[in-house]
Order: structure tokens, then sequence, then C-alpha cells
């Protein structure tokens, strides 16, 4: 009778832990000269839907960035500057290339002088 009612208490106890709501934690990377990564192509691989990635002001003048990175409904990835000024994407064909992302904002960046486009985003070739 015992180990009937310990069974019990063990089933009610792995039904309660399955229907506790699992929290998702976001988190803020930094990109840039003294930041978690030097590139944003360095940082994708980090970058989860809800995290903030701030790109820290200063000059990127090292070529495409290409990325590939999604986000949720709810649950964006946010790239943004670290002040108003903002981080420079200076030179090169592109600054910045997405392709195939949902669910990215965009804020506070620059672009200048590229001889494409500065900012580039596209369905990475689905067109469904």
């Amino acid at each position: 009778m015992l180990n009937s009612i310990r069974m019990n208490d063990l089933r009610y106890l792995l039904l309660f832990l399955l229907a506790l709501p699992f929290t998702v934690t976001s988190q803020t990377i930094t990109v840039g000269n003294g930041g978690d990564y030097q590139t944003l192509s360095q940082a994708q691989s980090a970058i989860n839907p809800g995290d903030t990635v701030i790109v820290l002001d200063q000059i990127f003048s090292n070529g495409t960035q290409f990325l590939t990175i999604n986000g949720l409904p709810g649950q964006p990835v946010i790239i943004m500057g670290q002040t108003s000024q903002g981080p420079v994407f200076q030179g090169g064909a592109e600054g910045i290339h997405l392709s195939g992302c949902n669910y990215v904002e965009l804020n506070g960046l620059v672009f200048q002088q590229q001889t494409s486009n500065g900012l580039n985003i596209d369905d990475g070739g689905s067109y469904s």
C-alpha cells in the first residue's frame, strides 16, 4: 500500500513538473572592439530569439557581414546601435546582408559608401 501511494505521488509530481511553463531567457550580446564578438558574422551562432545585439559605436569596414538569424513572434532579434550616433558600416559592396531571416528589428545603424546596397535583405531563395 505504501509503495502504491509513493508511485501515485511520483506520477503527480511528474505531471506537475511537466506542466510548469518553461521560461526563455534572452541575452544581450555586444559586437565590436571590446565586445563579446568582433563582428555580427562571428556573433550569429550565439544569437537566439528574443536576444538584443548591441553594435558598439565604431567604423566597421571589414566588408559584408552575411547573417541568417531568426526571432519568433513576440521574441524578435533586435540589432541596434550603441548610441544615437550609431555604428557605421563603411565601404565594400554591402554593409550587412540578411538572408532568409524572420522577426529581426534593426535600429540605429549607419551605412555609407557601399558600392551596391548598404543593407541587403532577401528571402534566401525561398519563394514559397
